[in-house]
C-alpha cells in the first residue's frame, strides 16, 4: 500500500501542478455543463470527445510550461495568468451558454473596456461564481508562494524532445475529425471562422453598380391622406422584445403584456416583423436609416464617417425636433459611440437619464413605484422604462414651453434598458405572472411584465398633454433574445425565430384603419418607408425597406436578417420560406415557418428552385457590405444625390 502510495505521489509530482489545476477546471465545467454540447453518454463519439479535450488541454499547458522553464522568476507569473484567461473562457461560456468567438472580441474591440461591459459582466456573476474565483485565486496564490507551484518546473530532461513530441500529438491529434470541447480550440477555430467571415465579400466583376445603387426618387401612391397638420412621432423601442410573448398567458390566465395587449386593436400590428440584427445599435441603425446592418463591425464605430440620410434627417428637414432619449446615464451615450453618431445623422438632442426625480408626485391611479430606488436591479445598468418615460415628457413640456413655435413637432426615439440580460430573479410578489419563478425564462416574462407595466406611464404621461393629441406612436423592439427556446438564452447563439422575431405596433388615432396583417413578412427596415407614406414625405432617400401600407403592396417583401454577434448566419425570409446560410461553415438551412414554425425539419434538399433564389438574394447582403466598406450609400450633400 504505501509502495503505491509512493508512486502515486511521484506521479502526481511529475506532473506540474499546472496540469492538474486545468484538468480540475475542465472537469468541473463539465459537470456543471452536463454533457449538452457532447454526443450522447456512451457513445463512441462521447468517448472520443472528452478524450482528445482532457489531452488537448493537457499537451497545451505542457508546452508553455516547457516554454516558460528557463524563466524561473516570470514563469509562476505568466502560467497563473493563462490559467486565469482559460478560466474566463470558460465562465463566458458557462454564463452565455456559448464558447467566445475572436469576431465578438474584434466586433467590440473598442467597447472591451468600458465601464457598461464591466456592469453587464458583474450582473452575470453569481455569488457561486465569485466563490469559485476567490477559491481559484486563493490556491493559486498561496501555492506560488508558500510552494512555488507554477515556477518550480525550471528543469525537464530533454525540454526540445519532449516539447517536438507533445507539439507533434497535439497537431495528429487535431487532425482527427472529432471536435475538441476544450475552451482553447473553440475559441482557436474561431479565427477560422472569423477569417471566412473577412473573405465574405461582394464580387465587385459580377454586375455594373452605379456609384450610388441605394437612391431613389419617392413616388408614393398613399393609401392614408395625413392630416394637413403633421403629427408627432414617437418610437418606443424596447429592449430584447421577444415577441412569442405577447398575447400569451400563464397557466393560470395572467397576460404577461396586458397592457400592450390592449393596445393591439387600436392600431396597426405586423404578426411577422423581425429585428435585422441582434445588437441594439444596429437596431436602432435598421429602424433610422432603413439600411441593412453591417456584419463587419458596427457601422457607429467602423462607419462613423460615412454618409447617410437617416429619418431624422429627413423628418428635421420637414420642421420636426429631434430627440433621441436613452434609459441610462448620459455616459452611457458614448457606448459603441452612439451618441456622437446620431448627433452627427440628425438628432438635435440626445439625451440619458440624469437625477431622477424622487420626488415625482403621482396621479390616482397612477403605480406606486419605487423612486427611492429608480435604478435597474440587474441587466445591464441604467434606469427603469418609468423613469425614462417621465423624463422624456418633462423635457418636451421645456421644449414647448420655450418653443417660439405653438405648432412645432416633435420625433422622440426612446431607447429601453430595463428588459436587458440578466433577468432578475423574483420571489413572492403575486401580481407578476410567476411569484414562484423556477427559470430564467420565467424571470424573462416577469421581467417583460414589468416592462407592460412602465409602457402604461408612457400613455399616461402621452394622454395628460393636449399639445401631443395628432401624434403617431411605433412600439417595437431593438432586438429579439432567445428566452429558453432550444435551452438557449443567448442572442449570440442560433438563427431561429427567438433570435429576431419583434413585436410592431404602429397607433395614430383616427387616422389608420386598425388592421392586423399576417399574410407577410417584415422588418426593421420598413418602419422609415412605411413612416413616409403617412406623412406624405416625398424626398430622395436611400431607404432598402418598403412600406407595408401601399395601396399595392410588394407581393413577396423579402426580409434580410443578420447574425453577427460572434459568428455570422445570414437569413432570408420570403413568408413563409426562410432560408439560413452560416457563414463559417459554408451550411444552409431553408424552413417552411407555416408547416414547420419550430423550424425542425430543414427542407434544403426538396426545393432546388427555392435555393437558387434565396442564394442569389444572399448576393444583396454582401453588396449592402460593400457599399458601407465603401462609402456608397449616400453621397456629400442632399443636391448631389438628387442628380441620381
Amino acid at each position: 500500500m504505501l509502495k503505491f502510495y509512493n508512486k502515486t505521489r511521484d506521479f502526481f509530482l511529475k506532473v506540474p501542478f499546472t496540469i492538474w489545476i486545468v484538468i480540475g477546471i475542465q472537469t468541473g465545467f463539465f459537470i456543471v455543463l452536463r454533457n449538452k454540447e457532447f454526443a450522447s453518454i456512451g457513445s463512441l463519439l462521447f468517448y472520443g470527445q472528452l478524450i482528445k479535450t482532457f489531452l488537448n488541454i493537457v499537451i497545451i499547458f505542457w508546452l508553455i510550461t516547457i516554454l516558460l522553464s528557463k524563466f524561473k522568476k516570470v514563469s509562476g507569473i505568466i502560467i497563473i495568468l493563462t490559467i486565469y484567461v482559460y478560466t474566463f473562457l470558460i465562465l463566458y461560456h458557462y454564463a452565455t451558454g456559448g464558447n467566445l468567438e475572436f469576431k465578438l472580441l474584434w466586433d467590440f474591440r473598442h467597447n472591451i473596456l468600458n465601464t457598461e461591459v464591466f456592469e453587464m459582466m458583474g450582473n452575470f456573476i453569481g455569488h457561486k461564481v465569485i466563490l469559485f474565483v476567490v477559491a481559484l485565486s486563493l490556491i493559486l496564490i498561496i501555492g506560488q508562494i508558500k510552494w512555488k507551484l507554477f515556477s518550480s518546473y525550471n528543469r525537464f530532461k530533454k525540454p526540445f524532445l519532449q516539447f517536438s513530441v507533445l507539439s507533434c500529438t497535439l497537431v495528429i491529434l487535431n487532425i482527427l475529425p472529432i471536435n475538441s470541447m476544450d475552451e482553447v480550440a473553440n475559441f482557436s477555430r474561431s479565427f477560422a471562422g472569423w477569417y471566412r467571415i473577412e473573405s465574405f465579400k461582394f464580387d465587385t466583376t459580377s454586375q455594373n453598380l452605379e456609384q450610388y445603387p441605394y437612391i431613389k426618387a419617392a413616388d408614393y401612391n398613399l393609401p392614408i391622406k395625413s392630416n394637413k397638420e403633421l403629427p408627432n412621432i414617437f418610437f418606443i423601442v424596447i429592449e430584447s422584445f421577444n415577441e412569442s410573448f405577447v398575447e400569451k398567458k400563464t397557466d393560470d390566465g395572467k397576460e404577461i403584456t396586458p397592457f400592450l395587449n390592449s393596445l393591439i386593436p387600436k392600431g396597426i400590428y405586423l404578426e411577422h416583423f423581425y429585428g435585422n440584427s441582434v445588437i441594439t445599435v444596429k437596431g436602432h441603425l435598421s429602424i433610422l436609416f432603413s439600411i441593412l446592418p453591417s456584419y463587419r463591425g458596427l457601422e457607429s464605430e467602423e462607419f462613423y464617417s460615412n454618409n447617410f440620410q437617416s429619418l431624422a434627417q429627413i423628418l428635421k428637414s420637414a420642421g420636426y425636433k429631434t430627440i433621441f432619449f436613452l434609459g441610462s446615464d448620459p455616459s452611457a451615450m458614448n457606448f459603441q459611440n452612439e451618441g456622437p453618431f446620431l448627433t452627427k445623422n440628425g438628432f438635435e438632442i440626445c439625451k440619458g437619464i440624469f437625477n431622477p426625480n424622487k420626488n415625482y408626485k403621482r396621479t390616482n391611479g397612477e403605480p406606486n413605484y419605487n423612486y427611492e430606488n429608480p435604478r435597474n436591479e440587474s441587466g445591464f445598468g441604467g434606469f427603469k422604462d418609468y423613469v425614462l418615460y417621465q423624463q422624456f415628457f418633462s423635457t418636451l413640456d421645456s421644449l414647448h414651453n420655450n418653443s417660439k413655435d405653438s405648432q412645432q413637432k416633435y420625433f422622440g426615439f426612446l431607447s429601453t434598458y430595463s428588459n436587458h440580460i440578466p433577468w432578475l430573479k423574483e420571489r413572492g410578489d403575486s401580481t407578476i405572472p410567476f411569484p414562484n419563478s423556477i427559470s430564467t425564462r420565467e424571470d424573462y416574462a416577469n421581467s417583460l411584465f414589468h416592462v407592460d407595466s412602465y409602457l402604461k406611464t408612457f400613455f399616461d404621461e402621452f394622454e395628460r398633454r393636449k399639445y401631443l393629441e395628432n401624434s403617431i406612436i411605433v412600439i417595437t423592439g431593438d432586438h429579439s433574445t432567445p428566452s429558453g427556446e432550444r435551452g438557449n438564452f443567448h442572442k449570440g447563439i442560433g438563427f431561429y425565430e427567438e433570435n429576431f422575431k419583434i413585436p410592431f405596433l404602429l397607433l395614430w388615432n383616427n387616422n389608420v384603419q386598425p388592421m392586423r396583417i399576417t399574410d407577410k413578412a417584415w422588418s426593421q427596415v420598413d418602419i422609415a418607408p412605411t413612416l413616409l407614406d403617412l406623412l406624405n414625405i416625398n424626398v430622395n432617400n436611400h431607404f432598402v425597406g418598403k412600406s407595408f401600407l401601399r395601396e399595392n403592396p410588394v407581393e413577396d417583401n423579402v426580409v434580410f436578417l443578420n447574425q453577427s454577434f460572434g459568428g455570422l448566419n445570414l437569413v432570408v425570409i420570403v413568408y413563409p420560406y426562410k432560408y439560413v446560410y452560416d457563414v463559417p461553415t459554408s451550411e444552409e438551412y431553408l424552413f417552411d415557418l407555416e408547416k414547420d414554425p419550430k423550424e425542425i425539419d430543414n427542407i434544403i434538399n426538396q426545393s432546388p428552385e427555392k435555393l437558387d433564389f434565396f442564394r442569389d438574394k444572399i448576393s444583396q447582403i454582401k453588396l449592402n457590405q460593400y457599399l458601407l466598406e465603401q462609402n456608397r450609400i449616400w453621397p456629400m450633400n442632399y443636391e448631389e444625390a438628387s442628380r441620381y
